[in-house]
């Protein structure tokens, strides 16, 4: 403050005294026309006013700032690194993020012209023990160019919670959409369900593997034949919680889906039939050697559940037999038992009566 205050104070003695400026000029030597010509008091005044102008505008002049250009990169990818034991949850990190630039405008037009490609943004994560953390900065990579300064928006991520991932076994439970197809079967048909693996093993956080209550394998059964044989099929497995929402949060299923197999099959029961040989009317004479039905035994369906082993034919006239001692009778079966056989064909096997000799002698 001094120094600047001795100069303003010489500069306005150099005015006011206007020989104190021949001292700066006075050199040795000197022709005589130049000394002649600082010795004329209105030319010194004039030089030491020029002079003061120059040093007062040098002392004020200050150079124009830089002028600083930005431009906008979008839909930054952003990728997440964390460490393979752990997981993030609690905070809604974006997939994509902007990128701002900062810096000389040729220097950016240049970039955003060849090098916009290799820009992403990372989220570490590494460091980070199980907790909940705020504040924890995004980092730009792919800026090549030390002239430009690149921020993401936003630049920091806050609440995120840590935690440790942990492994359980659950029991599967299958669950079939479109069962209406199985419960559309005849009843000739039968159908059972196998799936395999019966447990899948998940793993999650601590505080999400606890609010799993089951895990259901998914079946959709529309694409199912309903027709006799085998066929295997994919589910779909998902884990629930208490209201039956599934669980979010889940890292991995050790088997995301599984197999399920289909059987359909005919679901007959044998049942044999009892011949009565007891028939009715049979004329005097005759003798029954035997009574033979072509089969003995049926397959039936449907409500076999209280169905006995074997049923008794009914009755039948020795009248009703034809010229080959053969009859045709019904199968009459309980309510809801049904067969594809209806009726049996019998064969009677007789004697016919002696013949009486009614010749005399």
């Amino acid at each position: 403050m001094k120094k600047i205050t001795e100069f303003f104070k010489n500069i306005l003695l150099m005015i006011v005294y206007p020989n104190r400026i021949l001292n700066l000029f006075k050199i040795k030597n000197l022709d005589h026309n130049s000394y002649k010509l600082l010795s004329n008091e209105l030319v010194v005044k004039i030089l030491a006013l020029i002079l003061a102008m120059v040093l007062v505008v040098v002392a004020r002049h200050e150079p124009p700032a830089p002028t600083e250009h930005y431009d906008i990169l979008h839909n930054v990818p952003l990728t997440v690194t964390i460490n393979e034991n752990y997981t993030h949850f609690g905070s809604s990190i974006p997939s994509q993020i902007n990128v701002r630039l900062t810096g000389d405008a040729t220097h950016i037009a240049i970039f955003m012209a060849t090098e916009v490609g290799s820009v992403s943004a990372n989220l570490d994560l590494t460091r980070l023990e199980p907790g909940e953390y705020d504040f924890i900065p995004i980092t730009v990579e792919g800026i090549t160019n030390s002239q430009i300064v690149a921020t993401a928006i936003p630049n920091m991520i806050s609440e995120i919670r840590i935690a440790r991932i942990e492994e359980r076994q659950f029991p599967l439970t299958l669950t079939t959409n479109h069962r209406y197809i199985f419960d559309e079967l005849d009843s000739r048909y039968g159908y059972n369900i196998s799936f395999y693996p019966e447990y899948v093993t998940i793993r999650a956080p601590e505080v999400i593997l606890d609010t799993i209550v089951e895990v259901r394998a998914i079946f959709n059964a529309i694409n199912v034949e309903a027709e006799v044989g085998t066929t295997t099929h994919e589910a779909i497995v998902v884990a629930n919680d208490i209201v039956g929402n599934q669980v979010a949060g889940i890292t991995s299923i050790s088997h995301p889906a599984i197999g399920v197999s289909v059987e359909i099959y005919e679901d007959l029961q044998p049942l044999t039939l009892e011949v009565n040989d007891n028939l009715l009317g049979v004329p005097s004479g005759y003798r029954i050697l035997g009574v033979t039905p072509n089969f003995v035994e049926i397959f039936v369906w449907g409500a076999t559940e209280s169905l006995p082993e074997a049923i008794e034919l009914p009755r039948f006239n020795f009248a009703d037999l034809d010229d080959d001692g053969q009859i045709t009778i019904p199968i009459n079966l309980p309510a809801g038992v049904y067969s594809e056989v209806t009726e049996v064909e019998i064969i009677v096997n007789f004697l016919d009566p002696p013949e009486t000799n009614t010749d005399q002698e």
